[in-house]
């Protein structure tokens, strides 16, 4: 589970931002579920991962204060039912939704972004950007960044949802799907800010297509595993499913679900067609989705199946370290290795057979193995300490280890990629780096990258900056410090508390 250090939205861990604002999320550690877990050593509320309190992604969804997130913090909203840590697998957003709304990228840890691009799980293929790397390039491909509005935008229009304390947002081209947490239904927004429809049911909207013409919603993050599927034209409900969440829509096709009960304690993942049918479930640890094809961990047990139906590409034991019933093994994939993390130790296996690279054991108090682009990925230490630690790995095993800050309790990261480079955002150091991990741009606030530089949302200032950091514009949008961006290509929107506010 984690939840997102810049809303406090509790999710599902998936490695990919969150799937309400699209910023990095920080994974909660697995808990007993009697025991739900608080933000780590953060100044968050334990926090999972979406519409609810700020969380960290490795160092922040979940519970995790908020470290490195864009810049925001804990803001103290209750959490939807939030699930113990370590229920979700890792997911990725994968259509529209898209953390930050950008486009989504590899294909783990997308978060929830379905179907185009856009957000909230994370959607491959049309969706959303994952946690783990948006736009296109580098391993897994994606869909592409928005572009940025080139000169300082204008107001076009105002939305509010009257009653609401946040809002949960994802986005597909000019479609834009806005939820709540007070459980008021869903609305789209038409291209001028008219309501176009809202649902009686519906809270938290995961993923949305205009190719597919759907929206999937949950309930609540972290409580009941069931989604209910709208049409995106007309809002009539198309179908819904009591055992599992849609969190991702990945290639406007698959609609992938993950089912948690609480009595058993038994988690599934699943595929499902756009019209609700089952294609296979398993049970999960954590998966990641790569392109057509998911891994999935059960225990020790590495899987990687496609996406549609027929059998298991191949299956492996991994042979890590499962110990006790939350404990359970992570997933992150690279350009060229798919990385396993279980309790002790951290391996890196062959996406194409299965076949074991290498292994590194004495990790004891690391988890939520990360990938930033290239080889190079990271767990992070997860214990409360005055000097957090970082393990980094490489093609070749560990690399090296790095401290973080004081006021860090785990590093919470995105990769995305312009121009045939690929760079990631930490939000530790508050700074875009390089896959040499050398400084690119520093920024405040909260990151949103796009085909070309990022937005910087701080204090209300909305700031377009080059990807070396050169300032273009600036526009003072009146937002409280725990509004959050969401952007298409040259329109950006400010969600800021029951309002979402439009610039083109």
């Amino acid at each position: 589970m984690s939840y997102c250090g810049n809303c406090g939205l509790e999710q599902p861990a998936t490695g990919g931002p969150c799937a309400r604002c699209g910023a990095p999320l920080i994974p909660v550690q697995p808990a007993p579920p009697q025991v739900p877990q608080q933000p780590y050593g953060q100044p968050y509320p334990p926090q999972p991962g979406y519409p609810q309190a700020p969380q960290q992604y490795p160092p922040q969804p979940g519970p995790y204060g908020q470290q490195g997130y864009p810049g925001q913090q804990f803001t103290g909203q209750p959490y939807p039912g939030q699930p113990y840590p370590g229920q979700y697998p890792g997911q990725q957003l994968t259509g529209q939704y898209a953390a930050p709304t950008a486009p989504q990228g590899r294909g783990r840890r997308t978060a929830l972004v379905v179907g185009g691009t856009a957000l909230a799980l994370v959607v491959v293929g049309g969706g959303i950007f994952a946690a783990t790397r948006l736009g296109g390039g580098g391993s897994g491909g994606g869909a592409d960044l928005p572009a940025p509005v080139s000169d300082e935008p204008t107001l076009t229009w105002e939305w509010t949802r009257e009653g609401a304390d946040s809002l949960s947002v994802v986005v597909d081209d000019d479609v834009v799907i806005a939820g709540a947490a007070e459980h008021t239904g869903i609305a789209r927004i038409g291209e001028d800010g008219e309501e176009v429809w809202r649902t009686e049911e519906g809270t938290y909207p995961t993923a949305v297509s205009k190719k597919a013409g759907i929206v999937a919603t949950i309930p609540e993050f972290g409580g009941d595993t069931t989604s209910t599927v709208y049409d995106l034209d007309s809002g009539e409900e198309l179908w819904n499913n009591d055992h599992f969440s849609m969190y991702e829509l990945v290639d406007d096709t698959y609609l992938i679900g993950y089912s948690y009960d609480e009595d058993s304690g038994e988690r599934f993942v699943g595929a499902f067609d756009t019209d609700g049918e089952e294609l296979w479930a398993m049970p999960a640890d954590d998966y990641d989705v790569s392109g057509r094809s998911i891994y999935v961990t059960n225990g020790s047990e590495l899987v990687k199946r496609p996406l549609g139906e027929g059998e298991p590409t191949w299956t492996v034991d991994t042979g890590v370290d499962v110990d006790g019933e939350y404990d359970l093994v992570r997933i992150a994939e690279t350009d060229s290795q798919v990385l396993v993390h279980g309790h002790t130790m951290t391996k890196a296996f062959s996406p194409d057979d299965g076949e074991e690279i290498w292994t590194v054991e004495g990790l004891d108090n690391f988890d939520f193995p990360t990938a930033v682009g290239g080889d190079l990925a990271y767990v992070s230490d997860n214990e409360e300490s005055e000097e957090g630690e970082v393990v980094w790995f490489d093609a070749e095993g560990e690399l090296d280890r790095t401290t973080l800050s004081p006021d860090t309790f785990v590093l919470s990261t995105y990769a995305f990629a312009q121009d045939g480079q690929d760079y990631y955002v930490d939000y530790d150091q508050h700074a875009i780096l390089d896959l040499e991990r050398e400084k690119v741009a520093d920024f405040s606030g909260t990151a949103y990258p796009l085909s070309s530089g990022f937005y910087q949302l701080d204090e209300g200032v909305l700031t377009l900056h080059t990807i070396d950091g050169e300032e273009q514009w600036s526009l003072d949008t009146d937002a409280s410090t725990q509004a959050y961006p969401r952007a298409t290509d040259e329109r950006v929107l400010v969600v800021d508390g029951d309002t979402i506010t439009s610039y083109e």
